[in-house]
């Protein structure tokens, strides 16, 4: 099996000995290649769809004999049988293998392609030390002089060849530069005519021809002359010292710039400063172990010549290594020479004609359409007096295959691409000198864009769009442009199939800049998932259908020094906006599924839950859900809106909506045993740069299908949130208060929670919170409730050491640490009740009461996950202990007082506790544990067990205290620490039974 085009075959030693057949490989040539052949990049993915056998998920097989790296992406490795039936994946993953096998390689390969330079000079120009005479307009070209030509179209395109898959330039004997009309004076004295410059036999070659047929005849005398050469700089000396007769015109001269080009050119790098080192001082060089050479120039210097043949991978490799490792140095630009250029160049304009074959990017594949009158990109460049640019670009595209992994994939590509760019007295390429960005008669067609990668369980999770794009789109401020995407899908799965385009495009976004401008979106969800926080993963069917209408509007500031400036906001336009998600079909991991939803979002003028003269349009929202299983709701529905204030010139004004702004949501449920239950909602407030006010109302009920009243889930909820910026320091103000919540699981009366809070800035760019005050409470005694896991009071409360020491949190803003300082968070729940316990007990015990504090200050390394201080989980500081528990009459557990015995006094399980934390060395993922030093001690009193008629020496109180390095931090991570428990014990009890059998001869105890 021969390695797929473009990688590079490592040979069988590569990775050691092959593995056993059954054993997965991330490098397996199987995942990526068929059984017994390679497809081609671009056709891999129409292969028939066979239906997923989820439950025979084996791992990938090992590598076939197949030489060539093979690159498994994280994104795409999977389970065998998945692959299997979804051949599709084997498209992508060769896609993956080539991208990887090309790093460090010119990305670009072409078909064919040319490219022509002209330099049009002006003259007269002074020099330092001598007059260059230049005639205007003279010409320079790159490649050979067209006869009788003039300016650009005298100048031939250098012509580039592909060969051995990469780009190359033969060089030997073809002209790098030609002229046309140049004719140098140099000082007046000797007239000069510049034929050109080639490399022939490796050497760089400039030739030259007198103009003056007198001073050609005695020209060789001006290079075996000693004691003419000896009147000359070094490096002019060197150069006609080079010079000899031109053997295919002996009326003419070369002259060799090979080693002065060389000995200039950089071939290595000190890896400690980033200096570049050209071949002389390299090889003087006493440090050459502190020397990276660059192996494409090194070889060049060091055989003193130029290659035939001009390899682009090469030189991109060199290139590359040079502006990644080689710092320019801090020389400032010689301003003289940039006066100089301005005197000699008029103008230098670059045409090129591409046409390309693949692009290969790190994260990129483009396959071209090889098709001659396709993808022939023309460029012309031109730049006149340094300052003037103008630039085309015209192409007829025809891509028939654009990926990047975990991003996109595109099918086929076509479309006519136009550009025009136009600046005049800045050569900077600026947006706003764009005359034209055209894409007319577009069409896309998408393939699968998958996301998700590897999971422990079921098959990976992937996403993909299929569809078409078609019509023209054009950038250009005098014309119109349309863009629309006919029929789509979103996709849980890849799909091979064609699918049918509906009649409406899934994607339109038309309109005239400067006017308005619309977009319409009509796709499917098939099989779409998702993972959303605390709800696990999703499964989605259903449609998406909605439009916007955006319109530009101008709006005027004030400055600061009281001038005025305009600016342009593109704002929805009134009643324009809509979306629609209809038959939704959304299924979780646990069972839940809503069947017949749909979700509405529309702007509606009608509609305003607080009457406002100039509010009279508002965003409205509706939520249904028909049929729900699985959870505690047979049915939902949702409607809420906010009004939205409207400028004089009838657009939204959503500056004043900030000022003051008020919305309006009420739910309509009914529980799985037919009550019907309401919430309603109101928020309320105002935004501004340094201020923020909102308020919230929130309120519901239950009732049974006659209309009496059940409960009361969450009644008369009111939370005030305040900020205030003043200077640096913004501070924050949360107040929440309720009558009672009423859950299932937990019923709170009378909940009160209050917050203060303020953000500031320090030196390194980091945050500091301070928390001066910190306070919640619930369940008071007078109003305890006789539901719910918890019956008795509950309290959290930040009690500040001093005033002037409040609980802070510091973020560092130059490393990854934050630190916790005069943490003092006092809690206390009395009467948790649970029925398992009360049942597991027979009704002996029911409730528990925890009452205690964290204390301390800490700092942490979170990239790193270590941290030290001192974090110390304490009991109850009054001395009345840390947890009680509750008899049947639901009083605490007492025992007759050794002091008195008429009295009792109550028996805490647990009293001074402390569960202290030092260091923090790191987290154990495999373990689920986290590594560090840890201490618990505490006194346990047993008289408790009374309640189980179980008598232990009630007098005594037994102290017990235990180190340990490590903490799991999952239910997983505790079943691991009691398998190794369990493990130790057995193997301690195995040789505990060794020893007694050799303790007894041999015999069997």
């Amino acid at each position: 099996m021969s390695p797929p085009g473009g990688t590079t075959g490592k040979g069988l030693g590569a990775y050691g000995t092959l593995p056993p057949k059954d054993f997965y490989s991330p490098k397996a040539c199987s995942n990526c290649h068929g059984d017994s052949s390679v497809s081609s990049g671009a056709s891999l993915g129409s292969l028939p769809y066979e239906p997923l056998n989820p439950d025979n998920l084996k791992f990938l097989p090992s590598p076939s004999d197949c030489p060539a790296e093979i690159y498994w992406p994280d994104s795409l490795k999977t389970y065998q049988d998945f692959v299997q039936v979804n051949p599709y994946l084997k498209g992508q993953n060769y896609l993956d293998t080539l991208l990887v096998s090309r790093q460090g390689t010119f990305p670009l390969e072409v078909r064919d392609t040319s490219l022509d330079v002209f330099l049009g000079l002006k003259g007269p120009a002074d020099f330092p030390k001598f007059k260059l005479d230049v005639p205007h307009d003279a010409q320079l070209c790159a490649g050979p002089a067209k006869p009788g030509g003039s300016g650009f179209e005298a100048c031939e395109g250098l012509q580039i060849e592909l060969k051995d898959e990469d780009i190359g330039l033969t060089l030997d004997g073809l002209d790098l530069l030609s002229t046309q009309n140049l004719d140098l004076g140099i000082a007046g004295l000797l007239g000069v005519k510049f034929r050109g410059a080639s490399v022939r036999d490796g050497r760089l070659l400039v030739t030259l021809q007198l103009a003056d047929p007198l001073l050609n005849a005695g020209f060789p005398l001006a290079f075996t002359n000693e004691y003419l050469l000896g009147k000359l700089n070094p490096t002019l000396q060197k150069l006609l010292r080079s010079a000899a007769p031109n053997p295919y015109d002996p009326d003419s001269y070369d002259l060799d710039l090979t080693s002065l080009v060389l000995e200039k050119m950089p071939v290595a790098y000190r890896v400690a400063t980033g200096e570049a080192v050209n071949f002389s001082e390299y090889q003087a060089a006493t440090d050459k172990p502190g020397l990276k050479t660059i192996p494409y120039l090194f070889n060049m210097a060091r055989e003193g010549k130029f290659p035939d043949r001009l390899s682009f991978n090469q030189l991109y490799e060199a290139v590359t290594e040079y502006q990644k490792n080689v710092r320019p140095s801090d020389k400032k630009q010689d301003e003289a020479q940039q006066a100089i250029l301005q005197k000699l160049f008029e103008t230098v304009s670059l045409r090129a004609r591409l046409h390309p074959g693949r692009l290969l990017f790190k994260n990129l594949y483009v396959e071209f359409a090889d098709e001659p009158d396709k993808n022939l990109l023309e460029t012309q460049l031109s730049v006149k007096n340094l300052k003037d640019v103008s630039l085309a670009l015209m192409a007829p595209l025809h891509i028939t295959r654009l990926y990047s992994p975990g991003g996109i994939d595109i099918t086929e590509l076509k479309g006519d691409l136009g550009l025009s760019y136009r600046s005049t007295g800045d050569s900077k390429l600026r947006l706003d000198n764009l005359e034209e960005l055209r894409l007319d008669n577009l069409e896309i067609e998408f393939g699968r864009m998958e996301y998700g990668g590897a999971q422990e369980k079921g098959t990976p999770s992937l996403l993909g769009l299929v569809g078409k794009l078609q019509r023209h789109f054009r950038l250009d401020p005098t014309k119109p442009g349309k863009l629309a995407v006919l029929g789509g899908s979103i996709t849980g799965l890849p799909d091979p199939f064609e699918i049918p385009y509906a009649s409406k495009p899934a994607l339109l976004v038309r309109g005239e800049p400067g006017v308005g401008l619309t977009a319409e979106v009509n796709l499917r969800m098939e099989g779409l998932r998702l993972r959303l926080p605390m709800v696990g993963e999703v499964t989605l069917h259903g449609k998406i259908e909605g439009g916007m209408r955006l319109v530009p509007k101008i709006v005027v500031e004030t400055l600061a020094d009281g001038s005025n400036s305009e600016k342009t906001l593109w704002v929805p336009e009134p009643n324009s906006t809509h979306l629609r998600l209809s038959d939704l079909e959304v299924v979780t991991e646990k069972g839940q599924r809503w069947s017949r939803a749909s979700v509405e979002v529309f702007d509606d003028g009608l509609w305003s839950p607080v009457p406002a003269a100039n509010s009279p349009s508002a965003f409205v929202t509706k939520i249904e859900v028909p049929e729900m299983t699985g959870g505690s709701y047979s049915s939902l529905r949702i409607d809420g809106g906010m009004s939205v204030p409207k400028d004089i010139d009838g657009l939204y004004d959503f500056s004043e909506l900030a000022k003051a702004f008020a919305a309006e949501v009420t739910m309509q449920a009914v529980r799985v045993g037919g009550n019907p239950e309401a919430w309603n909602l109101n928020l309320s407030g105002s935004h501004r740069p340094d201020s923020t006010q909102i308020k919230v109302a929130l309120d519901s009920r239950e009732t049974d299908p006659a209309g009496t009243l059940k409960r009361r889930p969450l009644e008369g909820l009111e939370i005030n949130f305040d900020r205030n910026l003043i200077g640096d320091q913004t501070s924050f103000s949360v107040e929440a208060k309720a009558k009672s919540l009423d859950f299932p699981a937990i019923h709170l009366s009378s909940p009160k929670l209050e917050l203060n809070a303020s953000l500031e800035p320090t030196k390194n760019g980091g945050f500091l919170y301070t928390v001066p005050n910190l306070k919640f409470t619930a369940n008071p005694w007078k109003d305890m409730p006789k539901t719910g896991v918890i019956r008795g009071p509950v309290w959290i409360e930040q009690k500040n050491f001093k005033k002037k020491s409040p609980l802070t949190l510091e973020i560092d803003g130059a490393a990854p640490t934050f630190e916790i300082k005069n943490l003092n968070l006092h809690f206390g729940f009395l009467g948790f009740t649970h029925e398992k316990m009360v049942k597991a007990t027979g009704g002996r015990i029911t409730g528990v009461d925890v009452d205690g504090a964290l204390r301390g200050f800490w700092k942490m390394d979170y990239d790193a996950f270590r941290g030290k201080g001192l974090l110390t989980l304490a009991g109850d500081a009054g001395g009345e202990g840390d947890i009680h528990l509750r008899g049947a009459d639901f009083l605490r557990l007492a025992k007759d007082d050794p002091r008195d015995a008429t009295r009792l006094v109550e028996i805490p399980i647990f009293s001074k506790t402390t569960w202290t934390l030092w260091n923090i060395l790191g987290v154990d993922p495999d373990k689920e544990r986290i590594n560090g030093a840890f201490k618990l001690s505490t006194k346990v009193d047993p008289a408790f067990a009374r309640v189980f008629n179980v008598i232990i020496d009630n007098g005594k109180v037994l102290n017990w205290s235990m180190t340990h390095d490590h903490l799991p931090y999952t239910a997983k991570g505790y079943e691991k620490k009691m398998e190794e428990y369990v493990a130790a014990k057995a193997a301690e009890e195995a040789r505990k039974a060794e020893d007694a059998k050799k303790a007894e001869g041999g015999k069997t105890p």
